[in-house]
């Protein structure tokens, strides 16, 4: 059992590892994690924290808001968009749902940095929809 154990950890070993640079497949990009928004003048929005099928909403203060829960929207989509069932952010701040993207001037360029946005404006032209980022880790 040992020796199969160690063969196992040197084939991982020996298995190349793809640069970090390298583009991402957008089957595998997930809208997990932390995300510090901004409202469409510039100012702190607050957090939204997003796992599997669930948020929650941190205020700019850095206390709870509240959570709620999500419904993966997967038609027509290549990246995770999210429709909002319930709590804090449908409830009391009116959004409609989440939507990943590139940058606001250029929402289909993929091939940078993604943004989760916050869904408000009705009419699909986002004059009142948050700009969010991903947390970085702390040290990177």
């Amino acid at each position: 059992m040992f020796r199969s154990a160690f063969g196992i950890i040197m084939c991982l070993a020996s298995t190349p590892i793809p640069a970090s640079s390298a583009p991402l497949p957008l089957h595998e990009v997930t809208a997990d994690g932390t995300w510090d928004c901004k409202q469409p003048d510039g100012t702190d929005a607050g957090a939204v924290v997003i796992v599997e099928k669930n948020y929650a909403f941190i205020k700019p203060d850095g206390r709870l808001g509240g959570y709620g829960k999500l419904f993966l929207i997967v038609e027509n989509f290549d990246l995770p968009h999210f429709a909002i069932i319930s709590g804090f952010l449908k409830d009391k701040l009116g959004s409609h749902g989440f939507g990943m993207r590139g940058p606001r001037a250029t929402p289909h360029d993929l091939s940078g940095e993604l943004y989760l946005n916050v869904i408000f404006s009705a009419g699909g032209n986002g004059e009142l929809d948050w700009d969010c980022v991903r947390r970085k880790a702390p040290g990177v």
